[in-house]
């Protein structure tokens, strides 16, 4: 049994060992990767260092998988994790990785929903009202143009 859980506290998650009764670190602000309802191995963490960091993938052991780089990164819906990088002159993009840690849609686009049943909304920059909007498989092909 795995004894490292989330445990929220004032508005921020930190990794807690249930067996050992304490927080394992307090350097980090982590989310949830896979949460604890889901099928499937919690061997991963969203962990980013104090307020202003970027999230990167982190082992349980403490390893980075994916160095830190994502200005967010989402909880897995449909073996799909939604994250987005800060990219200078162009705003936020966003992209996908999964259950692995790889990233399986590029960070080009300007919005991602989460995916359920092996689709998403993809797309353009903007407000909810203004940006344009498409179909997307998990695989990244596009099924609909964001025009829309």
């Amino acid at each position: 049994m795995d004894s490292r859980h989330v445990l929220s506290l004032r508005h921020e998650s930190r990794l807690y060992d249930v067996l050992q009764k304490q927080i394992i670190s307090d350097e980090y602000i982590f989310n949830w990767f896979r949460k604890p309802e889901a099928a499937g191995p919690k061997n991963a963490i969203w962990a980013k260092p104090g307020r202003r960091g970027k999230f990167g993938l982190m082992s349980i052991n403490g390893e980075w998988l994916i160095e830190p780089r994502f200005s967010y990164g989402q909880a897995l819906y449909d073996n799909r994790a939604i994250v987005r990088e800060d990219v200078a002159g162009e705003g936020s993009l966003s992209g996908a990785v999964d259950e692995n840690g790889e990233i399986v849609i590029p960070l080009i686009h300007g919005y991602l929903s989460s995916f359920s049943r092996g689709y998403a909304v993809v797309g353009s920059q903007g407000r909810y009202d203004e940006r344009t909007e498409g179909i997307i498989k998990q695989d990244g092909t596009i099924l609909l143009e964001p025009k829309y």
